[in-house]
């Protein structure tokens, strides 16, 4: 009987180390929230473009992220540097530049709260 006890109780202390080192790191530096106010899940889409920040320019053609129908809150790991974040709605004919942000070298989580962000003229509800 104590041979089995111990035998359990070695499988049960090995699961529980092997799903501490099976965990993944949470690497997230960039998330954006609504703080329930239901303004990220109107939007169908949502990208992150790097930018050149003197010229505003974006960098590349592809977006560096890209979430269908995100929820809240968007967590994202980005590199260092300038960005913009997108938003596409279904009924607007294009995707609209929400606002700009940069992520810093020392990888410290950026939060962005969309309540505290003046909504885009193009994104307004009239």
């Amino acid at each position: 009987m104590k041979v089995r006890a111990i035998a359990i109780l070695w499988v049960l202390v090995s699961a529980i180390a092997l799903l501490g080192v099976a965990q993944e790191v949470d690497t997230t530096n960039f998330m954006v929230v609504d703080g329930e106010a239901w303004l990220i899940e109107i939007f169908s889409t949502v990208q992150v473009f790097a930018i050149d920040p003197e010229t505003d320019e974006r960098l590349d053609l592809e977006p560096s992220i890209s979430i269908t129908y995100p929820k809240d809150p968007i967590k994202m790991e980005l590199n260092p540097g300038f960005y913009e974040f997108v938003v596409g709605m279904s009924h607007l004919p294009k995707d609209v530049v929400y606002f700009q942000f940069e992520i810093v070298e020392n990888g410290e989580l950026l939060i962005v709260d969309l309540r505290k962000i003046e909504l885009p003229e193009e994104l307004a509800v009239y």
